[in-house]
């Protein structure tokens, strides 16, 4: 009741940050191994508190909801044959996406074994069999690519890197892996980092179909990811929080 209660002061911003270090030491007092089973909207998270997403939700009861609202909005608007998910982690966009049915398939990339764990659980115990997991990264050429765990404080910045990896994941084009032609296509991409070869290596698709993409971007990326754009016929339609919307879909 309690924790229901302050989830509409939480979309406060200042109560929020008021209220966010003594609810976290309630849920320490209430959950003494710190996860358990929340439902967020119709959803339901094996959450841990230890990890700054999964509190978020237990805490609030949301995650990215403005961005997840506005693919949403354009699903229904243009329909949808295809929703990928890159950077799955816990699996929000992808289940929500199945849930409303909004898309004909769905299909979540996460090479991160410790996360692919509770996103098949949440696929699961949320009745959403018909979300294809692929185990892979997902980059602008075929291979293998070292990948940096990050602890449990954000799992979900767990990303691909060049130097000092923890472990080798294998690498697919998206052009590669998902071929499609003539076909509605919406994609959201959050993978620290990685986004441009998330990209590069999904040309084709945007070339041969209608694209709506979601693609993480912090302000230092923005300048090429207005580069990549203009090269592939993409305009920016919104931005928001670190998120930036591109389409070639019709107005």
């Amino acid at each position: 009741m309690l924790l229901a209660a302050t989830r509409a002061l939480g979309r406060i911003p200042v109560m929020r940050k008021w209220l966010k270090h003594p609810l976290t030491g309630l849920l320490a007092r209430l959950w003494p191994d710190g996860r358990q089973v929340v439902r967020k909207g119709g959803l339901l998270y094996l959450v841990d508190i230890r990890s700054v997403v999964d509190r978020h939700i237990a805490l609030w009861g949301w995650w990215e909801d403005e961005q997840l609202a506005l693919m949403l909005d354009r699903m229904r608007r243009h329909g949808c044959d295809l929703f990928v998910d890159v950077g799955a982690n816990l699996g929000t966009y992808a289940m929500e996406v199945a849930r409303a049915g909004l898309a004909a398939r769905v299909v979540a990339f996460k090479p991160d074994p410790r996360t692919l764990v509770r996103l098949r659980y949440h696929l699961q115990i949320n009745g959403l069999p018909q979300v294809e997991v692929v185990e892979k990264g997902v980059s602008a050429a075929r291979g293998t690519a070292g990948f940096k765990l990050v602890d449990v404080s954000n799992p979900g910045m767990s990303r691909i890197v060049t130097e000092a990896p923890d472990l080798t994941v294998e690498t697919v084009p998206l052009d590669e892996e998902l071929p499609m032609r003539g076909a509605r296509i919406f994609v959201k991409i959050d993978v620290e980092g990685h986004e441009l070869e998330v990209l590069a290596g999904m040309r084709g698709l945007i070339r041969d179909n209608r694209v709506f993409i979601q693609v993480e971007c912090f302000p230092p990326l923005r300048p090429a990811l207005d580069a990549f754009a203009a090269e592939t016929g993409l305009r920016a339609v919104a931005h928001i929080r670190d998120d930036l919307f591109l389409t070639n879909f019709p107005d």
